[in-house]
C-alpha cells in the first residue's frame, strides 16, 4: 500500500474508538481529489465527511478539470466499497430525533 495520511486513521480511531461516534464509510481515498476521506454520522444523525490531503492548487491561471461520468463512477482509489446507506441515508427529520425532542 502507498503512503497513507496517518491523520485520517487518529481521527478514525478517536472518533469511534474513543468517542462512539459511528463510521459509515471509509477510512478510504477518492481517486479524483486524492483525498483520504472518512464519514461519521454527528450526535444530531448528519452524515459528515473528514478528509485529508488532496490537491493544493495555488496557480492563478489553474483551469477547471472536467470529470467524466466514467472516471466519477470508478468509486474509491481503495477502502471499502460506497456502502448503500450513502445512496439511501438523509439528515433525520427533528420529530425522529427523541434528544433533541428531550433537550426542548
Amino acid at each position: 500500500m502507498a503512503h497513507v495520511d496517518e491523520p485520517i486513521y487518529d481521527v478514525a480511531h478517536l472518533s469511534h474508538i474513543e468517542y462512539g461516534i459511528p463510521i459509515e464509510n471509509g477510512p478510504g481515498k477518492h481517486p479524483i481529489g486524492q483525498t483520504f476521506f472518512i464519514y461519521v454520522y454527528e450526535p444530531g444523525g448528519n452524515r459528515v465527511e473528514l478528509c485529508a490531503g488532496g490537491y493544493q492548487i495555488v496557480a492563478p491561471d489553474w483551469q477547471p478539470v472536467r470529470w467524466t461520468e466514467a472516471e466519477r463512477a470508478r468509486g474509491q482509489a481503495w477502502g471499502a466499497s460506497t456502502v448503500a446507506s450513502f445512496h439511501t441515508y438523509g439528515t433525520p427529520v427533528l420529530d425522529e430525533l427523541p434528544s433533541v425532542q428531550e433537550g426542548r
